[in-house]
């Protein structure tokens, strides 16, 4: 019995220092790392006009040597360079620090517990490298292994920040090479404010004419050029938002895709990622809008907005048209603009219409009409210019068109 708990105790044991011995390791080998970090860094400052892989696999090269780890093998680099690199890392006195560190972990890894005694040759050699590069190093306790490890993780959090900014700033430059700064002058302004001019005097006329195309009324009999611009006020607000959206989107999407594109260059790869959430969406747009249709015969626009614009996005810079265009970006901005405005039109118009052919319209506003009209007082009102006014004849789904004369009174509620 006491033989068997004997065992069991040195079993736990010898686990429990293999775990230690693996965790010290571990300790060694962030160092390495720290090491590799700062070294990819200052071979971007140094050599700014290499690709990242470049740099990367200098920095992977120069660390192998300093810390005599089996070479992996990477892509030629260039020896001038490289030679500069590591004449930089053993001349770094934060460099030199962790390399003594590094050889002082070792050796301590070596003296500790059952270790004591048995590979006092292995003890005294990382103790001698340590002192190549640090000559006040001394052999460290468990207390002091702790105290560095703390030491090395916040160490390897701040340099994993500063590799990520470097990376990214070397993608900003490269993408300013591709797209300049773009100088706005006047002639932009006067550009913008004439688009927005005429968005604004068109919108009126296009979603007019359109909503009442559904009830066969010709707006041009009802509708001066004064009541266009008026009924504009009310449409270019939401459709303007839409537009700014959909500008917004173009302008993430394209620097997107060029960053993407610059980072597969710098680091001669191609990233395979897996996009989720617009996948997810576009399925449940399909299937919501599958159910209503079988369900109700409707086609609601919750659904049909984000499959009409993936769809836009997906085939718009695709179009061959595009290769006969110079300056796709400002060109493809603007009609990005003008397709959302648009369409987002469209699905006002549609919307409108569906709520005034559903048979419960609800009015904004109560209308009673003088003597001789008294029969339209309980017909919704739908809209109205500066000679007429429109309301619904719910029995038949017809608009009836009535001069603003025949109004006595208008308040708001159904």
């Amino acid at each position: 019995m006491k033989e068997s708990i004997k065992r069991f105790i040195i079993k736990i044991y010898l686990k429990l220092f293999s775990l230690y011995g693996k965790w010290v390791l571990k300790i060694a080998g962030n160092l390495t790392t720290l090491v590799f970090y700062k070294l990819y860094i200052s071979s971007i400052q140094k050599f700014p006009n290499n690709k990242l892989s470049d740099n990367h696999r200098l920095a992977v090269t120069v660390t192998n040597k300093i810390f005599d780890l089996p070479s992996i093998k990477v892509s030629s680099v260039c020896n001038e360079e490289l030679a500069k690199l590591y004449d930089f890392a053993l001349k770094n006195d934060w460099i030199c620090k962790k390399l003594a560190n590094y050889h002082l972990i070792h050796a301590y890894y070596y003296s500790y517990g059952i270790n004591s005694g048995v590979f006092d040759e292995q003890v005294e050699c990382s103790m001698s490298k340590a002192k190549e590069y640090s000559t006040d190093a001394i052999g460290l306790n468990s207390e002091r292994v702790s105290e560095l490890n703390t030491q090395i993780k916040k160490e390897k959090k701040s340099l994993q920040k500063e590799v990520k900014r470097a990376g990214s700033t070397k993608v900003e430059e490269e993408k300013l090479k591709v797209i300049a700064p773009i100088t706005i002058d006047s002639k932009h302004f006067t550009l913008a404010l004439t688009l927005l001019t005429t968005l604004f005097l068109i919108s009126g006329f296009i979603y007019t004419k359109s909503f009442f195309y559904w009830f066969n009324i010709d707006v041009g009999d009802f509708y001066t050029a004064q009541d266009y611009i008026s009924s504009s006020i009310d449409v270019i607000s939401t459709t303007a938002i839409t537009a700014g959206i959909g500008l917004i989107a173009a302008l993430y999407g394209l620097s997107s895709a060029l960053t993407e594109e610059l980072e597969d260059n710098q680091f001669d790869s191609k990233k395979k990622k897996r996009e989720i959430l617009w996948p997810f969406i576009l399925i449940v747009s399909f299937l919501g809008l599958a159910l209503s249709v079988y369900d109700t015969g409707k086609w609601p626009n919750l659904f049909l907005y984000p499959i009409v614009f993936t769809a836009i996005f997906y085939f718009y810079f695709r179009a061959p048209f595009w290769k006969y265009i110079e300056n796709k970006a400002p060109v493809g901005l603007v009609c990005v603009v003008l397709l959302f405005f648009f369409i987002h039109l469209g699905f006002r118009v549609k919307e409108n219409v569906e709520k005034v052919t559903s048979g419960s319209f609800d009015s904004k506003y109560q209308v009673e009409f003088n003597k001789g009209y008294e029969k339209y007082n309980k017909m919704p009102y739908l809209t109205g210019n500066s000679s007429f006014i429109f309301v619904l004849n719910e029995a038949s789904a017809e608009i009836i068109v009535l001069p603003r004369a025949s109004v006595k009174l208008m308040k708001v509620g159904g």
